[in-house]
This record gives structure tokens, C-alpha cells and sequence, in this order.
């Protein structure tokens, strides 16, 4: 069982630290940036294929980017946020089916089987898989800036 918690006082600690270290949220976002675009080429790898006439257009359409420079793409897990500097991970819609798969469906006019597609999760493993990562390259990015700051 995880044990969650909240930060009480973030909105308070995180002006203080740009009080001392003017430039922390474009360290920050720059790391963020990166990092979305990290994910978001290890998802693409990870990304099945497809048949059909243009296979590979699903995987094409995987990236990473600022959520205000993508006002109205859809994101994967999204969550309503105040960050300026957020970045998410864009794909075409498909990604929900081809991530959970779909159940048998029966077509009620004629009663045939339309068929299940099988879950190919490739996106919230790899997203497992990248987390800590993910966490070290924007700390390291925020201690930089502080140590930058120390030395002037």
C-alpha cells in the first residue's frame, strides 16, 4: 500500500526559492521539456506498429511538448495543473485503445462480433520505467541553478 501525502506550504517555499534563485523556473521547464521529449521518443519505440493501409501513423504522431503550446491536444493522463511550465505527451486518440484494449463488442442489428482488441500497454510502463529518471534530471536542473546562485 503506497502511502500518500500533501505538500502543505509549496506555493510559499516555491517564491521563496525564486526570491533567491531568479532563474529556477527556466532551469526547471528546460529539464521538463527535455525530459517529455525523452518519454515521449522511448514511448514511440515502444509503440505498436499497426497494419492497415499507413501503418506507423499512431507512432509518428507520439510527442512531447509544453501543454500551452498544445492548447488543444489531448494528453495522456491528464490532470488539470497551474504550471506554466507544464509538459505532457501527445498522441493521436487511438492511444486509449490500443493502451486497454477494448472488449468483444456484438453489433445488436445484425448480432455478428465485431471483435476485442488485445491491451498493448507501451505508455504508462515506459512511463514506470522513465519516472525516476524523469525526477533526478529536473532536481539536478533546480540544484544547478541554486549552486550557480551559491557561487555569485
Amino acid at each position: 500500500m503506497a502511502i500518500r501525502g500533501k505538500f502543505v506550504g509549496r506555493e510559499k517555499l516555491a517564491k521563496r526559492l525564486r526570491t533567491l534563485v531568479p532563474d529556477i523556473d527556466q532551469e526547471a521547464a528546460k529539464a521538463q521539456l527535455e525530459a517529455a521529449e525523452e518519454l515521449a521518443e522511448a514511448i514511440e519505440q515502444r509503440a505498436p506498429l499497426g497494419h492497415g493501409p499507413s501503418p506507423g501513423d499512431y507512432r509518428a504522431s507520439i510527442r512531447g511538448g509544453k501543454l500551452s503550446d498544445n492548447p488543444g491536444a489531448a494528453v495522456f493522463g491528464l490532470r488539470q495543473t497551474k504550471d506554466k511550465n507544464a509538459t505532457g505527451i501527445f498522441a493521436s486518440f487511438l492511444w486509449r485503445w490500443l493502451e486497454y484494449g477494448t472488449a468483444k463488442r456484438t453489433v445488436k442489428s445484425t448480432g455478428k462480433s465485431s471483435g476485442k482488441m488485445e491491451a498493448q500497454p507501451h505508455i504508462f510502463p515506459t512511463y514506470r520505467q522513465h519516472k525516476k529518471r524523469i525526477r533526478r534530471k529536473v532536481a539536478s536542473a533546480i540544484n544547478r541553478a541554486v549552486r550557480r546562485m551559491q557561487k555569485k
